[in-house]
């Protein structure tokens, strides 16, 4: 069965560090929080593809 994949990425900047409390030190000691990026992975399957027409 043929397939593929398809990935979504985003860039969350800060924001999910500061809900997670998630800090490092920078060169000058002082403690930042990290920048995050989430991703996301679909597998898309041979009849997903037919379906929408998509050819392999």
């Amino acid at each position: 069965m043929g397939g593929g994949y398809l990935h979504i990425q985003s860039n969350c900047t800060d924001y999910q560090a500061r809900r997670l409390n998630i800090r490092y030190k920078d060169n000058d000691g002082k403690n930042r929080f990290v920048h995050m990026l989430n991703g996301t992975d679909v597998a898309i399957i041979r009849e997903f593809r037919i379906f929408f027409g998509i050819s392999s």
